[in-house]
């Protein structure tokens, strides 16, 4: 049976706590102790988390779920998307439109913004009303669930390059990053700033999209990261690069049932990334790293 060489957090022998890592002198996807522990290989994910009920998602974050639906025949520059419980929006930057689809990716209607909107670079919904950011005059834009426009607006005063929109219930959060600066700026449904404004830009210089979970943010950054912090905007260490399965310029993100749901400009594609147990997998000294599942 394997010997331990070194403990990443948490102490070994039967004192040892379902997900703490280990590194194990082994190469086998699974572990089992003589005592009954189970060891889950870095970088192999259980994608039915309740195969190890105990186990945490959070040590992994997610992994591509084997689905995706295209927004290439409606347009060919999306760079927002949005969750509103039924359906998800996609904003059509080169179509200037409003893009509905059903939650398997079927594409349902659209309205145009274009009387209104330049750049379209982020879209909302808070159940009553559509909000469509236009990164070029720094304007958020209401309509109504048909495509209405409410002949209402505010202004994102905090920054200057809005990037994206997101909704967590409450507040209306905005990415705006460029050169130096990568902030997340909260404001009400009235346009009002809250004073709240948190950043992300000491993990990643990129970010064009938010996303609320209940419990945490991850945002999407456009060289193909995803990365997760927690309520207090506190970056909890889990990023992944997916770029490899979705293609690089990643363009916005929402979360949907316990799964974040990413979009591609150059795929143009909406990615779905769905929770696992597991972690990544990581080199120390010399062994192979292992989570404990059961």
């Amino acid at each position: 049976m394997s010997n331990f060489t070194d403990f990443i957090g948490g102490g070994g022998g039967s004192a040892s706590q379902i997900n703490e890592v280990v590194t194990l002198n082994n190469s086998a996807d699974t572990v089992t102790l003589s005592d009954g522990r189970v060891y889950l290989k870095g970088g192999v994910f259980e994608t039915n988390p309740s195969t190890y009920p105990l186990a945490s998602t959070s040590l992994s974050g997610t992994v591509y779920s084997g689905t995706n639906f295209s927004v290439a025949a409606q347009d060919t520059s999306p760079l927002g998307i949005a969750w509103d419980g039924t359906n998800f929006w996609v904003a059509g930057n080169t179509s200037k439109k409003i893009i509905k689809y059903t939650a398997s990716g079927v594409f349902v209607s659209s309205f145009s913004v274009s009387a209104q909107v330049s750049t379209v670079h982020g879209v909302i919904n808070d159940g009553t009303y559509i909000w469509v950011l236009d990164s070029s005059t720094s304007r958020v834009h209401k309509y109504s669930q048909s495509g209405v426009y409410q002949n209402v607006y505010w202004t994102t005063s905090e920054g200057v390059e809005g990037k994206g929109l997101t909704f967590d219930g409450t507040h209306v959060w905005v990415v705006d990053s460029s050169t130096g600066y990568a902030n997340h700026d909260q404001y009400t449904l009235a346009g009002v700033y809250t004073g709240v404004t948190w950043s992300s830009v000491a993990q990643f210089l990129y970010p064009r999209g938010l996303a609320w979970t209940g419990t945490h943010y991850w945002i999407v950054d456009a060289n193909g990261y995803i990365a997760q912090y927690d309520s207090s905007f506190v970056y909890t260490g889990v990023s992944m690069y997916i770029a490899g399965t979705t293609s690089s310029n990643l363009s916005a993100i929402t979360y949907k049932d316990g799964s974040l749901f990413i979009i591609s400009a150059v795929s143009l594609k909406v990615w779905q990334y769905s929770p696992t147990v597991g972690v990544l997998s990581v080199s120390n000294l010399g062994g192979q790293n292992y989570v404990r599942v059961a």
